[in-house]
């Protein structure tokens, strides 16, 4: 009799209990991984905006748009294209070679005046 109780009538309720929880629970990290990625992407463009007016002090030529940063960030990476692109910005040797074998997934893109094209 009590197993019976516990089976059909406590064990679907804990149930329903646990994925309304899990739900909920998955909602709240979607929802602040939006958030996180948003700081993190503003936290690329600054370090990588900080990084391109270090390069310009010390007389770096932008012009052949040279990778900035292997690791600009954990899976970042800064990069100087022109815009709208031009042939130089497709050789290899001036792209980040991290970004090209796939140990990193994001990327900034600045002009060679330093203005952010993208970052994503």
């Amino acid at each position: 009799m009590v197993g019976d109780i516990i089976r059909y009538r406590l064990l679907p309720l804990i149930v329903a209990f646990a994925l309304v929880f899990l739900f909920i629970f998955v909602l709240v990290r979607l929802a602040s991984s939006g958030e996180d990625l948003v700081a993190e992407r503003e936290r690329a463009i600054e370090l990588a905006q900080e990084i391109y007016a270090q390069k310009k002090e010390e007389g770096v030529d932008f012009s052949k748009g040279p990778c900035l940063s292997e690791n600009l960030m954990d899976g970042w990476v800064a990069d100087i294209v022109h815009n709208p692109r031009q042939p130089v910005d497709d050789v290899p040797e001036n792209q980040c070679q991290s970004y090209r074998a796939g140990r990193a997934f994001r990327l900034v893109e600045l002009d060679p005046d330093g203005n952010v094209i993208r970052a994503q």
